[in-house]
């Protein structure tokens, strides 16, 4: 853990940026869509399985089906446009609080073009915290965001309407 009053960091290098908390409709909207999908799809699987008519389980499970045989990067650059803004809500919604320790030291690693490895703690499934690099919020150095990637288990991919991009 970082400690800003430890003598070896030197606090005038951190740079923090903080989104003030907004849970209007509008993020919350955007952070339903961006997670809600995993209760969707519970709520969905629960009445499919016990109240749904044959019609309406053929549709879903149909559905299902052809979001799992999509090309890799549909919708292409338009889910990236709706992603991006996605994100600028959700950075609005949680309330996104950034320190980076050593923002001249990241600016010298885009420059000689270096590999960075964040580690962040805690983990899930779905790294809650992986948004926070989405090139969309402008958080890291020019041109450090669109090299950023994530770890996550390939499980998850296996899910409907998930894709990699």
């Amino acid at each position: 853990m970082c400690n800003p009053t430890d003598k070896r960091l030197d606090p005038s290098k951190f740079k923090v940026v903080q989104t003030p908390q907004d849970c209007s409709l509008i993020p919350t909207l955007a952070v339903t869509m961006w997670l809600g999908w995993m209760g969707i799809l519970t709520y969905m699987t629960i009445i499919l399985i016990f109240w749904a008519s044959t019609t309406v389980r053929t549709v879903c499970v149909g559905l299902c089906i052809l979001s799992l045989m999509l090309p890799r990067h549909f919708p292409g650059s338009h889910g990236l446009a709706i992603g991006g803004a996605i994100m600028k809500q959700a950075e609005k919604y949680f309330g996104l609080k950034t320190t980076i320790e050593d923002w001249s030291g990241l600016e010298d690693c885009v420059a000689q073009d270096k590999a960075v490895i964040f580690a962040m703690e805690p983990h899930d499934v779905l790294p809650y915290a992986v948004f926070a690099f989405n090139p969309h919020l402008g958080r890291l150095p020019a041109g450090f965001g669109d090299k950023v990637s994530a770890l996550m288990t390939g499980a998850v991919f296996y899910l409907p309407f998930i894709k990699v991009c």
